[in-house]
């Protein structure tokens, strides 16, 4: 038998998306389920010093998992009081006085807000390339219902920018840090927080983000904070940064800040520079200010007083406020980012559902759920294909002749589950393509991952045996070559054609051209 299996090959440098990831969006293209949990966190610091103004962002539960300090949060006894509606008001005029962390940058500061245009905040139902007037109930069709209730859980202590970057991270593996140090930066990333861009999560400051995985116990998150304060040592003011708050909370911070200190203040004896503001800074120890800098006094003091030469701590080379995992992403592949983005704001992912035949017979209909942010340029191609179907006037006669010969139809796979039509619904229904090839396809959109079966003419009970060995939680099942073949050459998916076809080919032999060659689906097709 030939090769029964071909992947696309994953994404140079970075996989886009994680395994977590790829196992919600597996789960939501069949479900219509992504954004499950809500937070609440707060998003501004006022001139008292308090947070305030809490804002919400939107997650999926089963990405958080991955991180063990949701579990008993999200899925302990306490989450079970946790369980409210999405659409509860938040008091914007909240406020909290103990945060934790007073320096937080991530925080908006209500004294400056009015130095920038007024937030544009998006509109919670994005505008969809493919709304047609008065079909809107259709394509809608019970997408609400997936995005009004959940878990929802309040984050005191974390800014909303700190969070909505964290999200992102867990989704992507990737995150962007802020640059910190000159006044110039600090001005421009203001400006950024404030106005943040529809298709862009705000940079976080590397110290609150080292402060978040610290608390949440993620190292390799603390270590990519960690290298960036450490790459930014260099542009910050060294004294301020060692006598600070931030520093006597963490060990490493206060000895890589300490040590820093010390060459610089050794670095610049002639001057005089570091010297005056240590000195002021001892003297304000002294009088009882800086009580909690006294470990980073003494430190200070035994590297200072150290015979032999001391070493700075500042890398060699900067990532100048460059994504510290970069993600290499395909054409198209940008729209998910987006599509995530949007989900985290605004609480909404999948939000389209059309209806796919699940049966040979075409009597039995299964949902398909999409991003319309990830669809992106085959929006007007997929309106083509839909047809709006009310009862039982349904797909024998409708369905150009597809339904009899659709190789991803369950009539060969064990418990084939679908809805019998209902006489009064109207659906949007795909007129081509089974329920299996398109929820392949829209997880293609989403990851570029696609995997193929066997062909039938090389035994169905091969078939469906490759097929249960290879399902698995993060990918749909494999699907047929010759059905995706078709889809993308609906909707003009030139790479996703040109693996179809591949596998196809190299599957064909001596034993089964003969059957592909008068096979109902051939006959149909060039």
């Amino acid at each position: 038998m030939a090769s029964n299996e071909t992947r696309l090959p994953k994404r140079p440098v970075d996989m886009p998306a994680t395994t977590a990831l790829r196992e919600a969006l597996n789960n939501g293209v069949s479900t219509g389920n992504f954004v499950d949990t809500k937070f609440i966190l707060y998003s501004h610091r006022d001139l008292s010093g308090n947070v305030c103004r809490p804002k919400a962002l939107y997650a999926n539960s089963h990405v958080l998992k991955t991180v063990p300090h949701f579990d008993d949060l999200l899925f302990g006894n306490f989450a079970e009081s946790q369980s409210t509606d999405f659409k509860e008001a938040i008091d914007e005029k909240e406020s909290a006085e103990d945060y934790g962390y007073l320096s937080d940058s991530d925080l908006e500061e209500d004294e400056i807000v009015s130095l920038f245009e007024p937030v544009v905040k998006p509109d919670v139902h994005p505008p969809d390339p493919f709304e047609t007037p008065g079909e809107d109930d259709v394509f809608c069709e019970e997408r609400q219902e997936c995005v009004e209730k959940g878990k929802v859980v309040k984050i005191p202590d974390i800014a909303y920018v700190t969070f909505q970057a964290f999200l992102m991270y867990l989704y992507t593996n990737a995150i962007d840090f802020a640059p910190f140090g000159s006044q110039e930066n600090r001005r421009s990333r203001c400006a950024e927080i404030v106005n943040p861009s529809h298709d862009e999560v705000p940079r976080p400051s590397p110290k609150s983000i080292y402060r978040l995985a610290d608390k949440y116990d993620i190292p390799v998150l603390k270590t990519l904070a960690l290298d960036r304060i450490r790459d930014e040592l260099g542009e910050c003011d060294i004294v301020e940064e060692s006598f600070s708050i931030f520093a006597s909370q963490y060990d490493e911070i206060r000895r890589l800040y300490v040590e820093q200190l010390a060459f610089t203040w050794m670095k610049d004896s002639t001057s005089g520079a570091s010297r005056t503001s240590v000195d002021e800074n001892i003297d304000s120890f002294v009088k009882g200010n800086l009580k909690h800098a006294a470990a980073a006094m003494a430190e200070f003091w035994e590297i200072a007083n150290k015979d032999g030469e001391i070493k700075g701590r500042v890398a060699t080379s900067k990532s100048n406020g460059e994504v510290v995992i970069m993600m290499s992403l395909s054409p198209g592949q940008g729209s998910l980012e987006m599509a995530l983005i949007d989900s985290v704001r605004n609480g909404i992912f999948f939000d389209r559902k059309y209806w796919a035949r699940h049966s040979k017979a075409g009597d039995l209909l299964k949902p398909v759920y999409l991003s319309s942010r990830v669809m992106g340029d085959e929006a007007q191609r997929m309106k083509e294909l839909v047809k709006y179907v009310k009862g039982r006037n349904l797909l024998i006669s409708d369905l150009e002749g597809e339904a009899n010969v659709e190789s991803d139809c369950e009539e060969d796979l064990p418990e084939a589950k679908g809805e019998a039509p209902n006489e009064e619904r109207t659906r949007a229904v795909l007129a081509k393509g089974s329920f299996s090839a398109w929820r392949s396809l829209f997880f293609y959109l989403c990851t570029h991952e696609i995997s193929f079966a066997p062909l039938k003419s090389q035994g169905i009970d091969s078939r469906l045996k490759y097929i249960c060995e290879k399902t698995v939680a993060d990918a749909p099942p494999p699907c047929s070559p010759k059905s995706i073949y078709v889809l993308a050459s609906l909707l003009d998916i030139k790479p996703l054609r040109t693996s179809a076809f591949a596998d196809f080919k190299c599957k064909l032999s001596v034993e089964n051209v003969v059957d592909e060659v008068f096979s109902p689906v051939n006959a149909t097709k060039k």
